[in-house]
C-alpha cells in the first residue's frame, strides 16, 4: 500500500545547482531541488531517479537512485523444495501468503491421498505426512498436487510441487 519515499542525496553549496529528475517509472517529485525530497506516486518495479549537480565550468555530475516497488500480496508458489535436512529450502515457503491470514492449503500425493490439510498455513511443512495413514513419515521423493485457498473470494490456486530429498 506504500507508494511514497523520500530520496536521499547529499546536499551541495556555493555556487552549484542541483536537483532530482525521474528517468524511468513514475513520481511525483514534492521538491526537485531538495537533496532529500519526498517523492509519492510510484509504481511497481524499479523507478529512476537522477541527482543532476551543475558544478559550473567543472561540468555536470550525476548520480543515480532507484526505487524499487513490490507487490507483496502476490502470491509465488515455488515448484518444487528440498527438505532434506540442509538449511536451504527445507520448508515449503509460499510468498506473499502472510498477506492472506485465512488461507488453507491441502497437498496430495499422485494417489491421490491427502497428505496435508492446514488451514492458516504458517510456511512451516518439512515434507511429513500429516494424512490418516503414515503420521509424521517423512513423505517419498516425487510430484506432488496442491489446492490453495486464499481465504478471499479469489479462484483457488492449484498446482504440482516436486519434493526432493
Amino acid at each position: 500500500d506504500t507508494t511514497t519515499t523520500a530520496l536521499e542525496a547529499l546536499p551541495v553549496g556555493g555556487t552549484t545547482t542541483s536537483f532530482w529528475s525521474l528517468v524511468s517509472g513514475t513520481g511525483t517529485l514534492a521538491d526537485p531541488s531538495d537533496p532529500t525530497s519526498p517523492v509519492s506516486g510510484l509504481t511497481l518495479g524499479f523507478n529512476a531517479f537522477v541527482w543532476n549537480v551543475s558544478n559550473g565550468a567543472c561540468g555536470t555530475t550525476t548520480d543515480t537512485m532507484f526505487v524499487e516497488l513490490r507487490d507483496c500480496s502476490t502470491i509465488m508458489v515455488p515448484n518444487a523444495f528440498s527438505p532434506n535436512g540442509d538449511g536451504r529450502n527445507d520448508l515449503l515457503v509460499i510468498q506473499g501468503l502472510d498477506n492472506y491470514p485465512g488461507n488453507s492449503i491441502q497437498i496430495f500425493n499422485r494417489w491421490g491421498n491427502k497428505v496435508l490439510d492446514r488451514r492458516d498455513y504458517k510456511n512451516d511443512w518439512d515434507g511429513r505426512s500429516e494424512g490418516k495413514m503414515n503420521w509424521g513419515d517423512e513423505l517419498p521423493e516425487g510430484t506432488y498436487y496442491y489446492v490453495l485457498d486464499l481465504g478471499n473470494d479469489d479462484e483457488d490456486l492449484t498446482g504440482y510441487i516436486y519434493l526432493r530429498r
